[in-house]
């Protein structure tokens, strides 16, 4: 039965693709390649995890997918029937805008990286108090365990220090794309800087989801400017695959690593932490279903609602919050797991209506952030806000972050602040100027 869910979700992809023109950040089209990708991944370790798939998971998982095409495709339609969306690709209505490299001051650059070391060095310190280790090579071991015990919180200065950190690695990965894709220009090395400081923190922190939330951003901050230079021919569309091939393989190999650091997987071949990362909740949504698993939850949302009840939690701490949102953990030949895929807890939630109405709406909400982000390349906060976004998506398959963590008060400090050195690097340089047309900001 897998080998049928495997075949339909590739059908469904393919009818997704063609329905958006061909468009390779389709949020609908995105969902389904990462199922495949999941299923694949079954069908590869078919003689340790089996390949027999019950009627009513693969009934569900299609119906989700389906849902999130069904919503993209209304909310573009609504659109475009109320002239807010362009008809012809955007490649063709921006060839001849976007002419002028992103340049940014020496002393703008500096104050960045001056910035993103006093993050780095702070968030040290944090990390040393919250473990009790003044020795960071001793705080990189434990960090992880201490953090996700569900007792101990970065505090306040502990979100906005991150997020700093990351709405300036963000918002510099956009001028790096930009300047190379769209302009063929050479970036300076200043530029790359804060990124590397960010992510030596991620590192530091063993933080192994932001490499890929970071890897999945600039795969779809590549996609829309490439493909809005370039067009969709064939040939475009085969370097995009190899870009995005290449950006699966760099998160396998830095996902292993870190989780070798902190004791995860460390007598596992990376591979293999790879398939059991990537390919378990497709097995295990199927045990989940196969059990016998009819909807339950001790209150409204219990599993799917974690981030709007632990950021109320915050405003009023009578307000009843699930302090760790893991599920529980099942085991799998050689390997324990606890992801299920985002549909294990729209169902536990709220049954079949929740597999309906939730993935509807995420296909309306990404399907309108991905047409805002391509109508106009004017607007670099669109493309921006669309790439930062999308991780719910882009880990769909493995389990759910939309309801659980990207509504929350973490995105919101995130968003903040990456708004913040977006107008900052803005005003000083990130200026996209059309030919003969004046500038559009």
């Amino acid at each position: 039965m897998i080998y049928a869910l495997f075949i339909s979700v590739i059908v469904l992809g393919i009818f997704t693709f063609l329905l958006q023109k061909k468009d390779a950040s389709s949020p609908s089209f995105l969902a389904c390649v990462l199922f495949a990708i999941s299923i694949f991944i079954n069908l590869l370790n078919a003689d340790r995890w089996g390949t027999s798939y019950s009627w009513k998971a693969y009934t569900l998982i299609m119906l989700g997918l389906t849902m999130i095409a069904v919503g993209e495709y209304v909310i573009k339609l609504i659109l475009k029937s109320k002239k807010k969306d362009k008809i012809e690709p955007c490649y063709t209505r921006n060839k001849k805008i976007i002419t002028s490299p992103i340049n940014i001051g020496t002393i703008t650059i500096a104050t960045i990286i001056i910035i993103s070391i006093a993050c780095l060095l702070i968030d040290i310190k944090i990390m040393g108090n919250i473990t009790g280790s003044s020795n960071v090579f001793s705080s990189l071991f434990s960090s992880r365990n201490v953090l996700t015990s569900g007792e101990v919180q970065r505090g306040l200065l502990g979100r906005i220090v991150l997020a700093a950190n990351k709405g300036i690695a963000l918002t510099l990965i956009y001028i790096i794309i930009h300047n190379k894709v769209l302009c063929e220009k050479r970036n300076k090395i200043s530029y790359f800087i804060p990124i590397a400081l960010f992510l030596t923190e991620a590192i530091l922190t063993t933080r192994r989801t932001i490499f890929l939330r970071i890897i999945a951003y600039t795969f779809i901050v590549f996609i829309i400017l490439y493909i809005s230079k370039n067009g969709t021919k064939v040939q475009q569309l085969n370097k995009v695959m190899l870009i995005g091939i290449g950006a699966l393989c760099s998160f396998m190999l830095i996902f292993s690593s870190l989780g070798k650091l902190i004791g995860k997987g460390q007598y596992d071949a990376p591979i293999d932490v790879f398939y059991y990362y990537s390919g378990s909740s497709i097995n295990l949504f199927n045990k989940y279903i196969s059990s016998g698993a009819e909807p339950e939850s001790n209150y409204f949302g219990e599993h799917t609602l974690y981030g709007i009840y632990n950021s109320l939690h915050y405003i009023s701490p009578s307000i009843q919050h699930n302090s760790n949102p893991a599920l529980e953990n099942t085991y799998l030949p050689h390997w324990y797991s606890n992801i299920y895929t985002a549909f294990r807890r729209y169902y536990q939630d709220y049954g079949i209506i929740g597999i309906v109405v939730i993935p509807f709406i995420l296909g309306v909400f990404y399907g309108y952030l991905e047409s805002k982000a391509k109508r106009n390349l004017g607007k670099p906060w669109n493309t921006i806000f669309f790439a930062y976004s999308i991780y719910p998506i882009i880990e769909i398959a493995i389990d759910e972050r939309f309801l659980v963590n990207y509504i929350s008060f973490s995105t919101f400090f995130e968003v903040t602040m990456l708004y913040i050195f977006y107008r900052f690097l803005a005003r000083n340089g990130l200026q996209i100027k059309p030919a003969n047309r004046g500038n559009i900001s």
